[in-house]
């Protein structure tokens, strides 16, 4: 796959949010890793990056570049990013998977995710069919009421987004996707 305008988009959004993020070596956790698309990016500016992955993936840096197949193997130490790009809605327990985020965060731990947008009329909640691997489907009031503050939330339509530069602004619409980033301890 290599690295998508999503992941690119991702990091300009990151950067406008934290202009200061890579000024230092940061630990970056991305949950459901996939290609390692924002992994990529980020390692190469020289961040620490962990990857949970069950899947085969590529290891893309051969130095600050880990791959581990669940959360529950990821070494309890405090991330100044966890990021998950269409993955939370995978997870088999919400519960357990945000309690162990919430073993790996701090106060200034920003999460950052993507995920299917349950509002949207063509989300597959509202219809009678449920994708196989689908176990949950997210709200911006969700994310609200986990984040201590939020940073950015945003519905916009991923089609869209598709034919417009990964830099410019994320135009909010009642889309198939939702963005949040925000803190929650």
């Amino acid at each position: 796959h290599g690295i998508g305008l999503r992941d690119f988009r991702h990091y300009y959004l990151l950067l406008k949010l934290q202009p200061n993020f890579n000024d230092i070596p940061r630990k970056v956790l991305n949950f459901g890793a996939g290609h390692g698309g924002l992994s990529g990016i980020l390692g190469l500016l020289g961040h620490h990056i962990v990857n949970v992955e069950p899947s085969e993936m590529i290891d893309l840096l051969p130095t600050n570049w880990e791959k581990k197949n669940s959360i529950h193997e990821v070494e309890i130490t405090s991330y100044d990013l966890i990021y998950g790009g269409l993955s939370l809605m995978y997870v088999q327990s919400l519960d357990k998977t945000y309690d162990a985020f919430l073993k790996l965060s701090t106060h200034e731990t920003i999460h950052f995710w993507e995920v299917a947008n349950a509002e949207h009329q063509n989300c597959d909640v509202n219809e009678v069919r449920i994708p196989l691997g689908h176990t949950f489907y997210f709200t911006d009031r969700f994310f609200k009421g986990l984040f201590t503050e939020v940073l950015y939330c945003r519905k916009y339509d991923s089609n869209v987004q598709q034919t417009m530069a990964p830099y410019s602004d994320i135009v909010e619409c009642n889309g198939d996707s939702l963005i949040v980033v925000g803190r929650v301890k």
